[in-house]
């Protein structure tokens, strides 16, 4: 019985070192107040203790550390470091450690991987925003996702507070998989 024990202890060890942790974003649909009461507008997973573009996010605790690095790829040094409470809401956001990601449904989703091969397996990165709803972003211009079995189209709008107006759109072409922007591949996926 007690060597049973010490197999599963390992089996879990080994199961979450393979695997790792994943430091959950929720951004909330902005508020004047910035709370948490609103609607989801973005899902992020990002994997702990892994560069992405400059910045690491670690476990520790009851808290997540954000490291952010003088360089994209985390060699030359911290030049900042915030700590955010798990679960407490700052600015319309919320930080938690998690075991494992998984995909929001309804959404348009870019993973981040080593390579086009490997996302399923590996992503450094999930990214969800909700298709057919308007996201409200006080620093950037009011955006629609939507997608086809094919191709996904984000809309931007005029303004940064509703989605009226003319937009201008973007297509991009399903399945795609990016390595050309950076050394990291981009899966983008319609999850309907």
């Amino acid at each position: 019985m007690k060597l049973l024990l010490q197999l599963l202890i390992l089996a879990i060890i080994f199961t979450t070192l393979v695997n790792g942790q994943f430091v959950q974003l929720n951004y909330y649909n902005y508020q004047n107040d910035q709370s948490c009461n609103g609607e989801i507008i973005s899902t992020t997973f990002n994997r702990e203790s892994t560069c992405l573009d400059g910045t690491e996010y670690v476990c520790v605790g009851n808290e997540i550390q954000i490291n952010y690095y003088k360089d994209a790829n985390c060699t030359k040094g911290i030049f900042q470091q915030l700590t955010q409470e798990n679960g407490v809401c700052q600015g319309a956001l919320t930080f938690n450690c998690v075991d494992n990601y998984q995909f929001v449904d309804n959404s348009f989703i870019t993973i981040i991987s080593e390579s086009c091969n490997d996302w399923k397996n590996t992503p450094n990165s999930i990214l969800s925003n909700p298709l057919n709803k308007c996201i409200i972003n006080p620093s950037e211009n009011a955006t629609i996702f939507t997608c086809t079995s094919d191709s996904i189209t984000t809309s931007t709008y005029p303004s940064a507070t509703n989605c009226n107006g003319t937009p201008s759109n973007f297509t991009l072409t399903l399945p795609e998989c990016d390595t050309e922007i950076t050394k990291d591949a981009y899966n983008y996926i319609c999850n309907q």
